[in-house]
């Protein structure tokens, strides 16, 4: 899940103050962000071990 996020979520790696200093420093672009593709996955995930939870019983 946490990879997850840092592939879809790339401000979000960074603090605040950091961003604003790279701002300020002329980066304007670090990437976009898109919050929705990783909750699908994360999702995908949950759910993909719970039904290996659910058939995986002898």
């Amino acid at each position: 899940m946490f990879f997850a996020t840092i592939l879809f979520c790339r401000k979000g790696l960074y603090h605040p103050d950091d961003l604003v200093v790279a701002k300020r420093a002329g980066v304007d672009d670090l990437g976009n962000d898109n919050p929705v593709v990783a909750a699908v996955i994360i999702c995908l995930i949950v759910l993909a071990y719970g039904s290996y939870q659910i058939y995986s019983v002898n």
